[in-house]
């Protein structure tokens, strides 16, 4: 199962130094990344919590500095405190990662919540693999249900496919294989080639 997703866009602020925002986003997309990293810092400083996701985005993936996933981490929580569910998440990952030293299943799960609770669904995506493997968290198929028939409602064909898996395997008590091969069946049409795999092989197995 792939146990991570971190969004790495990014992001136009709608806030009062957008327009620092959106030229640190200009001067990115030119290959200009040491005077990007200065404007997203810039409005950082100056209160946009989109400037401090775009600058942690910059420091995670060495777009004109070193890697520095502390500097990172911090730039993500301080978006995070200020409401930005993305940087949650993200900081979540890289708890969950040990980009801090050690694997912090417990930090990046509380993260996870905190992201699908102020509306994420990559949070909630995440969130749902952590019930699901018992990381951070008790092993709760039930839980990893619920979060992935959230995402999979939402258009996000990976969640759908995983969701068929629980019913399909009997995780949480549920065995169900025609309903499994209509949830793949949806995460094909969303364009999980997984999904379409899994429902071929269980309409060839006879499950109607």
């Amino acid at each position: 199962m792939k146990s991570l997703v971190i969004v790495m866009v990014l992001m136009i602020s709608g806030a009062l130094y957008a327009g620092t925002t959106t030229q640190g986003i200009e001067a990115y997309h030119k290959g200009d990344y040491k005077s990007a990293l200065k404007l997203f810092k810039k409005a950082c400083d100056a209160g946009d919590t989109t400037g401090c996701y775009n600058a942690a985005v910059m420091y995670e993936n060495a777009k004109g500095v070193i890697f520095d996933y502390r500097k990172a981490g911090e730039l993500y929580l301080k978006a995070c405190k200020n409401g930005d569910a993305t940087s949650c998440s993200n900081l979540g990952v890289l708890y969950e990662h040990g980009r801090f030293g050690s694997l912090q299943y417990l930090q990046a799960a509380k993260l996870y919540n905190k992201a699908c609770n102020m509306g994420s669904n990559v949070g909630c995506y995440n969130l749902a693999v952590m019930y699901y493997k018992g990381r951070g968290v008790h092993r709760n198929y039930n839980e990893a249900k619920k979060l992935y028939d959230k995402v999979c409602d939402a258009g996000y064909g990976e969640a759908c496919y995983y969701l068929g898996k629980i019913f399909e395997k009997g995780h949480g008590g549920i065995l169900d294989k025609p309903l499994a091969k209509s949830i793949y069946k949806k995460a094909c049409n969303m364009g999980y080639s997984d999904g379409c795999y899994r429902f071929r092989r269980l309409r060839d197995e006879g499950v109607k």
